[in-house]
């Protein structure tokens, strides 16, 4: 026997898969029953693959949003100041949202020179609190998930290169080819397209929140009376940076050129011989990277605007040179008629000039690389990150909300650093220990209260250039993380838009 259950609200179904009855009762007479047989796409649910852990099902409402509510909202729904909005078009910086009646939260977006805008909306303006989508770079009418901490590359995104369709929705809005005979009924209350859109083309995003449920849309607004010239200088100018391997990817400020508009440029100190490389950043946002088409190339010429995940790696410009030489990089974008174009090059301007101290440090100094238990010992190894006063990595706990590591000087298994008997005591750089010796650091003892999915930062700290204590905190915000992926210093289960 199984439990039955008598819905009062609309509910999601249990399974992926159910028939369903229908019966009709005429006053004529006649009746009619009719049995239907549904399975959801598997864009329902996606796997998500904690580091180092098996696939654990991250569930995706099929019900996108009931208008009437249903059931009480949660209580980390609640706000005393309203919803905020932050977004690649004001630098993920919290703005307020305007209330348009009860339930409904709503903000003008503006397009930028990329035409297109990502986003995710606060509560109280706190980055502990985020509403997002539950794919990247996801469509219009998307449920939102959360609150929680997020990365910014779980975003919503108003795309106006293109028409499209939202990712997570595509599937649902074409079903499977019906059975001959059969005749296929497709709801049409919503509409998918999304219109190509130019530089200053503004969009209405609302946050509907109804009971349990949260959705998030938008509108194209018209163009106001005053002329088209006006809307478009709300566009905000943006920044550019440049991050290249000579300083190991630390983000350096490209400055205007003097008299030439929408050229940038920036001279760089080269501290070892070798191939080097390089791309750049809009307003300092590793989701906004500028990239050649040719992963490698030494050829300068037009660039394009990349989204990092995963799987998508930035794609580089390369150049050999000898420590002593000083390069200009120069970027040019020219944005005129519906067009953005972009060129990157560079020149050698100077040789066998004075390397910074620092600069060459960043090479010289030892490496430390951290190596994880989940069930068995990973044989991939993370690279710490200096900060200039020590070595870090941040980690996501998988669901097992448990981790052992070690560490290992410039990745060498000969050279593994891990506890001794007393908690203080550091053993090594010497040979690794055995698997089995229970001979390593364990984040997700009783004492560090874990939960699946928590955040911490490890931290190796050091004494006259050598290592004298390891230790790890909790992570209480996201600023930096997103940074971080990006440069391969956070171990942790990241979505891709793929």
């Amino acid at each position: 026997e199984r439990n039955a259950h008598i819905p009062a609200e609309v509910v999601d179904f249990r399974l992926q898969a159910s028939f369903t009855g229908i019966t009709n009762r005429s006053i004529s007479g006649t009746n009619c029953h009719s049995i239907l047989f549904s399975k959801a796409s598997e864009h329902v649910s996606r796997p998500r693959a904690p580091a180092g852990q098996s696939l654990a099902r991250e569930e995706l409402r099929p019900i996108l949003f009931w208008p009437k509510g249903g059931s009480e909202a949660s209580p980390d729904m609640a706000t005393k100041f309203g919803f905020s909005i932050l977004g690649t078009f004001n630098r993920w910086r919290p703005e307020a949202m305007e209330v348009e009646e009860p339930g409904v939260y709503g903000f003008t977006v503006t397009l930028g020179e990329t035409r297109w805008e990502r986003f995710q909306i606060a509560l109280d303006g706190d980055l502990m609190r985020v509403l997002h989508p539950y794919l990247p770079e996801a469509g219009r009418v998307s449920p939102a998930a959360g609150p929680e901490a997020a990365l910014q590359i779980l975003s919503w995104m108003i795309d106006g290169r293109t028409p499209t369709k939202p990712k997570d929705l595509e599937s649902l809005a074409a079903p499977a080819a019906p059975a001959p005979g059969a005749k296929a009924i497709v709801p049409d209350s919503f509409e998918f397209k999304n219109p190509a859109a130019e530089i200053g083309d503004r969009f209405r995003v609302r946050l509907r929140v109804r009971g349990r449920w949260k959705m998030v849309d938008w509108e194209r607004l018209p163009e106001e009376p005053d002329g088209s010239q006006n809307v478009k200088s709300r566009a905000r100018a943006a920044d550019f940076q440049v991050v290249g391997s000579w300083n190991l990817f630390e983000p350096q400020v490209l400055k205007p050129a003097p008299q030439t508009p929408g050229v940038y440029q920036r001279e760089v100190s080269i501290p070892v011989d070798g191939e080097h490389y390089f791309h750049l950043l809009r307003n300092s946002d590793w989701g906004q990277a500028i990239c050649p088409d040719l992963d490698g190339t030494r050829v300068p010429g037009s660039a394009r605007i990349s989204t990092w995940d995963q799987i998508h790696n930035f794609r580089h410009w390369s150049f050999r040179c000898v420590a002593g030489d000083v390069f200009r990089v120069t970027f040019q974008r020219v944005v005129e008629l519906g067009l953005d174009e972009m060129k990157v090059s560079w020149e050698k301007i100077a040789e066998n000039s004075p390397v910074p101290k620092d600069l060459l440090e960043l090479h010289t100094r030892k490496k430390y690389f951290v190596k994880f238990q989940w069930t068995n010992w990973e044989e991939q190894m993370y690279q710490m990150h200096w900060t200039g006063h020590r070595f870090q990595l941040f980690i996501e706990l998988n669901e097992l909300a448990k981790t052992s590591f070690r560490i290992y000087e410039e990745g060498n298994l000969q050279r593994c650093i891990y506890p001794g008997s007393e908690a203080a005591e550091l053993q090594g750089p010497r040979r690794e220990p055995d698997e089995n010796s229970g001979l390593a650091w364990t984040i997700g003892s009783e004492e560090d209260r874990p939960r699946p999915f928590s955040r911490y930062e490890i931290e190796l700290h050091m004494n006259e250039g050598s290592p004298a204590s390891v230790s790890w905190v909790p992570l209480t915000r996201a600023e930096g993380l997103e940074e971080a992926a990006a440069r391969g210093f956070f171990v942790a289960w990241l979505p891709t838009a793929g």
